[in-house]
């Protein structure tokens, strides 16, 4: 078994070789270059195995072996009471697309529409072949650990679907599913599905959002599903505009078929897309987003607190410390932590928190394309919770930056820990299977040229 610490303290490089030590404490040491930032000095505790975002293990003196490190891949604490130790493996989604709405409830995942087209340069931002699949993920006995259990279809194919739980009909788990489309030049939908979990079966609402578009963030809380914000499209790429609409779906009682939908009375402040909701203690947070400011494009660091998502009420807004979309957002005994491009914000369902520490080789400049390893890798509803992590898939289009990983946050400790994907899921989807079966799935390979869409399924079983 590995065990492994990271940290980061910055220093004058010159300093570094010299004092990592002191400043870092005893069994710290400078690790190569490529692997981390001039200055910079990751520590570790002494006789554990260190492990660093830039290669898969390192051995250190009087701690278990490289090769023994190997062989698990663990880049986190391995059994002490809060700590984790995981089992990895493949399996594959029913077909292969990227831009792919997720979600997970009563312990199943689901992975819905997306796009097959290839994702390199401008063709990430069409779906020329839209897909309509809906993948259902429950816990299997047998290896991996998770098996596909049934696939539907949504009623109208299309990519950046934003998936939420949507309540019970009769007893059996929903979720819901609006929003997308397939291309960046024409009007996006305005559907809604409702997929009953047990049957499969899907209930469609052709004109369930009160205006087409995509980019839309969504979470539930109660027995609603909040749908925030999103792009609408009139004709062309400059013909568009950004919505602060909030959408709402409330479950059915049974008498009104499985639920109906209505906007709510209250908008976003600033109108925005590819934001990430949450539900945080029963207030809805949506977080960061992408802007269109006087004809230009930018990003956005706005961060929106409903305290009564229903009526809009204790209505309260904050800033990230820089621009960032798709933000990483996963909520952990009450605090929602915020994975922007420089720093890990944290929320309570009535305020802002204290910050956590960003590693400087996760973090990034905002950008279209680039930023941290977390937002950059444009992954919507990017985050999962297992125990006491925070976990949240991330990629970079640089080949010198780590590979693609599930990076996780113990938030006690407030550690990272880093396990290594068998491919890259730039574009991909994030669900939980269970309460400790973490599935990472679709996508592409930013760095390869018309890189095809995936249909592997990276398997994380956590064993708490």
């Amino acid at each position: 078994t590995c065990f492994a610490i990271m940290g980061w303290s910055a220093m004058p490089a010159f300093l570094t070789a010299v004092s990592c030590g002191l400043l870092c404490g005893t069994g710290a040491r400078v690790l190569p270059a490529a692997a981390n930032p001039p200055g910079s000095c990751w520590f570790i505790l002494t006789n554990r195995c260190p492990f660093d975002f830039g290669q898969d293990c390192v051995s250190c003196a009087s701690a278990v072996s490289a090769s023994d490190c190997g062989k698990e891949d663990v880049a986190a604490y391995c059994g002490d009471d809060e700590g984790i130790s995981f089992t990895q493996s493949v399996t594959h989604l029913s077909t292969s697309r990227r831009d792919i709405g997720a979600t997970s409830v009563g312990g199943v995942a689901i992975f819905a529409g997306g796009c097959r087209n290839n994702g390199t340069g401008t063709a990430q931002y069409s779906c020329d072949e839209p897909d309509g699949s809906v993948d259902i993920f429950v816990e299997s006995d047998s290896p991996p650990g998770v098996k596909l259990s049934k696939t539907s279809q949504v009623s109208e194919p299309r990519g950046w679907i934003c998936a939420a739980p949507g309540g019970t009909d009769s007893g059996a788990p929903l979720v819901v599913l609006a929003g997308g489309g397939t291309s960046g030049i024409i009007p996006h939908s305005t559907s809604g599905d409702v997929v009953n979990l047990n049957t499969g079966a899907v209930t469609s609402f052709p004109n369930a959002l009160s205006v087409g578009r995509w980019g839309v963030s969504c979470t539930s809380i109660g027995d609603a599903t909040y749908f925030a914000g999103g792009k609408v499209t009139v004709s062309g790429y400059d013909d568009a505009w950004m919505s602060s609409i909030v959408d709402v779906f409330t479950a059915g009682d049974g008498s009104q078929g499985v639920g109906t939908w209505a906007p709510a009375p209250y908008n976003l402040s600033v109108a925005r897309e590819s934001s990430t909701a949450a539900s945080v203690g029963g207030s809805l947070l949506v977080s960061g987003g992408w802007q269109k400011v006087d004809g230009t494009y930018q990003g956005d660091n706005t961060v929106d607190l409903f305290e009564d998502p229903v009526t809009g009420a204790n209505h309260q807004t904050f800033q990230l410390a820089a621009d960032a979309y798709d933000v990483g957002a996963a909520i952990v005994n009450g605090t929602a932590y915020i994975v922007a491009n420089t720093e890990v914000a944290t929320f309570t369902a009535t305020g802002e928190g204290s910050p956590v520490m960003l590693p400087q080789a996760l973090a990034g400049v905002p950008s279209l394309n680039g930023g941290g390893l977390i937002p950059g890798c444009h992954m919507p509803r990017n985050g999962v919770t297992v125990g006491p992590w925070a976990c949240f898939y991330g990629g970079s289009t640089n080949t010198s930056a780590p590979k693609p990983a599930l990076y996780c946050l113990h938030s006690v400790r407030q550690r990272w820990a880093r396990l290594p994907c068998s491919v890259p899921h730039r574009a991909g989807a994030i669900a939980l299977v269970g309460s400790s079966t973490v599935l990472v799935a679709g996508g592409f390979d930013p760095t390869a040229d018309n890189a095809p869409a995936s249909d592997i399924v990276d398997v994380f079983q956590f064993k708490l």
